[in-house]
């Protein structure tokens, strides 16, 4: 599982920001906040983050995202968020904190890598971002599913009940 941390304490103002497993595809972004207490108290707290890569925001949020105010919490984590992401991309996520009339950013840059490559014989392409096969996927209109044998160098039908129950036995 991947995911990011963003930790403010409030008895210094500042953020710390950690992150776990970057790899392409998701993340869950954590928001945590401590003062040196079991139960952090919040004086008119209001937080968010903007997500974007190449100066062109993604998403952004903040909370509280109604009426409603943050007192206490003795909660690991106040909120979380999912962020999707591509692979060989450069990203930068920003945070932001006002409590108690104190404000607080701060930024995390992190560049996403390449997924694990599927066989040794397939390219990485760096147009599509993705691993490409040797011989492309066999188009088909009839719903049949196809994996690759890295031996034969070659696509084969797999039975989809079987597919499903071992993915070991494949057609000869």
């Amino acid at each position: 599982m991947s995911y990011i941390i963003c930790k403010q304490d409030f008895r210094t103002n500042e953020w710390d920001i950690k992150s776990v497993d970057l790899d392409t595809g998701f993340a869950e972004v954590f928001f945590q906040f401590v003062d040196g207490n079991d139960c952090v108290q919040f004086k008119d707290l209001h937080f968010g983050y903007t997500f974007s890569t190449n100066g062109r925001e993604l998403v952004s949020g903040e909370w509280p995202d109604g009426p409603g105010k943050y007192i206490c919490s003795d909660q690991k984590h106040l909120e979380s968020v999912m962020l999707s992401f591509e692979s060989e991309e450069n990203y930068k996520l920003q945070v932001w904190s006002i409590n108690d009339k104190k404000e607080s950013k701060a930024s995390f840059h992190f560049t996403t890598g390449r997924p694990d490559q599927p066989f040794p014989s397939w390219t990485w392409n760096p147009e599509e971002k993705g691993w490409d096969p040797p011989k492309p996927y066999p188009g088909n209109f009839d719903y049949s599913f196809y994996d690759w044998n890295e031996e034969k160098q070659e696509w084969f039908q797999v039975d989809t009940m079987n597919y499903m129950i071992d993915k070991s036995k494949e057609t000869e």
